[in-house]
C-alpha cells in the first residue's frame, strides 16, 4: 500500500498549486459554465453492473472541480480522480488518480505535460509534448461533451491525453453533436466523440446540460453509465 505520507503529500500539492498556477496561454473559446453536480451513476455491460460512480462537479475558488470515485462491484476495488481546470475553458491544470497503491500526478503545464508515478513509494517522472494548443485530460470527455453548442453539425476537435482505461498518451478527439432525442422524457442532445476503440456517446439534457446517458464502445463491448437523478445537487 501507498504509505499515507505520499498520498497526503499528493493531494497537498494538487490543492495547493491552484493559487498560482494558471492555463495555457492558447486557451481555447470561452465555454458555458457548467451547474453544480452530484450524480450517482450505475456502470454496466449489458444486465451486468460493473460497479458504481460518484461523480462531482463543483467549483474550488478560482477553478472547476471535477471529482470521480469508482468503486468495482465484482472486486470492490475503487479509483479516486481529482481534476482541476480552468472553469472558462476546461483546460487543465494539475490530475491526481489513486488506484490501490498507485498514485499518479499530472501537471499541465501549456504545451507540456508532467506525469509522475508513486508506488510504494517509488516514484518515476516522464514527460510527454502536444504537437499544438492546449491538452485536455480524458478525464474530462463528458464536460467537453456538456459544453458543446447545443446545435446539429456542431463540432470541435481536443487535444486529449489519454488516461487509463486508455493507453497513455496524446491524440486527437473529434467531439460533434447530433440531433435532439428524447431520453427519460427529457429532451437530449446526442454527442459522439472518437475515442479509442470504437467511440463514446454522450446525451446532454438541452436544459441543464447534465449527462442523462454515455457509452463507450470498447471493441464489441458498450459500457452503459446512466446516473440516477442526474444534475441533483
Amino acid at each position: 500500500m501507498v504509505p499515507a505520507r505520499f498520498i497526503a503529500a499528493t493531494f497537498v500539492l494538487a490543492l495547493s498549486a491552484y493559487g498560482n498556477a494558471s492555463a495555457p496561454q492558447d486557451s481555447p473559446t470561452p465555454l458555458p459554465i457548467l451547474p453544480e453536480r452530484y450524480d450517482t451513476i450505475l456502470v454496466s455491460v449489458g444486465d451486468s453492473i460493473l460497479g458504481r460512480e460518484i461523480v462531482v462537479w463543483t467549483r474550488l475558488g478560482l477553478e472547476q472541480l471535477q471529482v470521480r470515485k469508482w468503486t468495482s462491484a465484482v472486486e470492490g476495488a475503487s479509483e479516486t480522480d481529482s481534476l482541476f481546470a480552468n472553469p472558462m475553458t476546461l483546460v487543465p491544470v494539475r490530475e491526481v488518480r489513486v488506484t490501490g497503491d498507485t498514485v499518479i500526478n499530472i501537471i499541465f503545464g501549456g504545451d507540456t505535460l508532467f506525469l509522475t508515478t508513486i508506488i510504494d513509494g517509488s516514484s518515476s517522472t516522464s514527460r510527454a509534448l502536444a504537437p499544438v494548443g492546449a491538452m485536455y485530460s480524458s478525464s474530462s470527455l463528458a464536460t467537453l461533451a456538456a459544453t458543446m453548442p447545443l446545435r446539429p453539425e456542431a463540432n470541435r476537435t481536443f487535444l486529449v491525453f489519454l488516461l487509463p482505461p486508455f493507453q497513455r498518451g496524446a491524440i486527437s478527439v473529434f467531439v460533434r453533436v447530433w440531433d435532439p432525442v428524447r431520453v427519460d422524457g427529457r429532451e437530449a442532445w446526442r454527442v459522439t466523440a472518437s475515442t479509442p476503440g470504437g467511440g463514446s456517446t454522450y446525451w446532454v439534457d438541452a436544459v441543464t446540460r447534465t449527462i442523462l446517458r454515455s457509452e463507450i464502445r470498447i471493441g464489441d463491448t458498450v459500457v452503459s453509465r446512466r446516473p440516477i437523478n442526474p444534475g441533483r445537487r
